[in-house]
């Protein structure tokens, strides 16, 4: 863009040019000076120079948009996608129980089907993550959801192992997209209360685990309804697709990564009339910076090979490894849970004949442990919500796994040595709570320290590695191994993905991918707990990089509500 020359870009007897000293426009000092002692403190907000243009990031027209009716329904779409990613993965725990009796099932069939689900994620998030990055989040937004209403509901047709393999491997394809929606609610949502909006969508996913154990009391106590079971699993993601073709758009900074200026301007005045602000005014004179800041380089990009080069080495693959921690204690755990509960209630697979393929017991679950176990996670992720912003992402999630490991091992040696089926349930109340809670952080903080480029690309590797952790733990959970080698082994890895997370970089406060300025330009060790890089010291940063550019590039300036974005001109100076 091309500014006009004029008296004011002059320095005053400060040093400094007017033409920025407000707000990055080009007027006249002195008819400001004017003007403003004739202006009423309500209106200074309002005040619009003649051929004023203003420069916007995308961070910063996210403020002015703000969060409601538009987020809300946003949350819902999302929530029911994630409500049907948890419905599909927990009723393996269930389906693989009925039909090993039903089947006649060996540990290892039963186990493959299980694993299937993991299998297709881990292809699903290695195809679909980086063609949200390509194509855009909204169409991968609707495959995902298209792929997993259709292979959820047809899975209720399978007629032999291998068509049910094939089902539940082409549903978990579906699922391995979800990471996709996640991060359209993450770019929609404002830096402060993006934690919140996050975590409201693991509600769903809590919900969906609940649903899962109601409709296993509806369809398979007593009569071993599996089929039926299947198709009321299918009913949440066929309402989100229906939903997302309707309500979600795509995504304004997906946009901008693509040059796509005015779709994304259009995009954010839909969302602020839908927020019930005028957009009109709330955008008169504005523009939008083309990229989402001046943290994102040129050269970033969606392929695969752009998260292993020297700048995202470091962090892809401590996010990796902390998914795949994350993911096999999260799925080890509800797995270890229903085979708790299974039959007479502390898990005895020892009806099971496997050698000669017969005389398998009937299934039998108990029901109100399982369900209130899985409410915990209820508990653990409201605590979660109201300390996410307040104390920050790594901290408790590093607690959470340590706490993880220590009831999982607790459950196991409670199982083996045929406790009282009230303390078996206290303790899986406790491991579902801080295992909901350590998930939900992880999540956000890496939806959060990935830039625009690569996010749905770095999101949905990690994703895929983690589902290998949980493709691994069904064989160590669903064969006939002890419960003392199965509790020794979560504990373990638990530890190490405590270790691992204590050593991501905090985000709390940060706008989105701004973790990495920092990242980008320290020699220390990243640490969660001893980091140094606050919000404050990225901002200053940020900051220095936006004068350095000149006088019109990357201001903060006040919104039409009066209030003020993260960092002011004042601070700059």
């Amino acid at each position: 863009m091309t500014w006009p020359a004029t008296p004011a870009d002059q320095p005053n007897e400060d040093g400094n040019r007017n033409g920025h000293a407000i707000n990055a426009t080009t007027f006249s000092s002195s008819s400001f000076q004017n003007n403003r002692s004739e202006m009423k403190e309500g209106d200074k907000n309002h005040y619009r120079p003649h051929q004023e243009r203003v420069l916007l990031s995308i961070d910063e027209a996210m403020e002015k948009v703000g969060c409601g009716p538009f987020q809300n329904t946003l949350l819902v779409i999302v929530g029911l996608c994630f409500c049907a990613d948890s419905i599909e993965i927990t009723l393996l725990s269930f389906l693989t129980g009925v039909l090993r009796a039903e089947w006649n099932l060996s540990a290892t069939e039963a186990a493959s089907i299980t694993s299937s689900v993991f299998l297709g994620q881990v292809i699903g998030t290695l195809v679909l993550g980086p063609l949200g990055d390509r194509m855009g989040r909204r169409p991968v937004f609707f495959l995902s959801a298209f792929i997993i209403s259709f292979f959820g509901i047809l899975t209720a047709t399978a007629w032999n192992v291998p068509s049910l393999l094939l089902a539940r491997t082409l549903c978990g394809f579906g699922v391995g997209g979800i990471n996709v929606p996640f991060d359209i609610l993450a770019e929609f949502t404002t830096s402060e209360q993006r934690g919140t909006y996050l975590l409201g969508v693991e509600f769903f996913w809590t919900f969906g685990v609940l649903m899962v154990a109601i409709f296993a009391y509806w369809t398979l106590d007593g009569a071993n309804d599996w089929r039926t079971f299947v198709l009321l699993c299918a009913i949440p993601c066929v309402l989100s697709l229906v939903a997302a073709i309707f309500y979600v758009p795509e995504s304004p900074r997906w946009l901008l990564s693509q040059g796509r200026t005015e779709e994304a301007m259009q995009v954010l005045k839909s969302a602020a009339a839908r927020n019930g602000h005028d957009p009109i005014l709330l955008f008169s004179d504005v523009e939008l910076m083309d990229g989402s800041g001046p943290q994102h380089d040129e050269e970033d990009s969606s392929d695969f090979l752009e998260l292993l080069k020297p700048k995202w080495r470091r962090i892809t693959l401590l996010l990796w490894a902390t998914w795949f921690g994350m993911e096999f204690s999260y799925y080890g755990t509800i797995l270890i849970v229903t085979r708790v509960f299974m039959n007479d209630g502390r898990g005895d697979m020892n009806d099971y004949d496997d050698d000669d393929g017969g005389n398998h017991a009937a299934v039998e679950f108990e029901y109100g442990s399982i369900f209130i176990s899985s409410s915990a996670e209820l508990l653990g992720l409201t605590f979660v919500i109201y300390t996410v912003d307040r104390i920050g992402r790594i901290l408790p999630a590093t607690c959470f796994f340590f706490l993880g490991g220590v009831f999982c091992l607790m459950l196991t040696v409670a199982a083996e040595t045929s406790q009282p089926i009230a303390v078996l349930t206290l303790i899986a109340f406790c491991a579902k709570g801080v295992e909901m809670g350590s998930s939900c952080l992880l999540w956000v903080s890496t939806a959060e320290l990935l830039p625009t480029e690569i996010r749905s690309t770095g999101h949905s590797t990690a994703n895929a590695v983690g589902k290998i952790g949980g493709f691994l733990c069904a064989y160590l959970i669903e064969g006939d191994i002890s419960f003392w080698i199965i509790g020794g082994t979560m504990f373990v890895v638990h530890m190490m993905t405590a270790f691992l997370t204590w050593k991501l970089p905090e985000t709390k406060g940060l706008d989105l991918g701004e973790s990495q300025i920092s990242m980008d330009n320290r020699d220390e060790p990243m640490s969660g707990g001893g980091n140094t890089n606050s919000a404050a010291a990225v901002r200053q940063k940020t900051m220095n990089h936006n004068h350095s550019l000149g006088p019109h590039t990357g201001l903060f300036e006040m919104n039409n509500q009066g209030s003020k974005s993260a960092t002011s001109y004042s601070e700059l100076l």
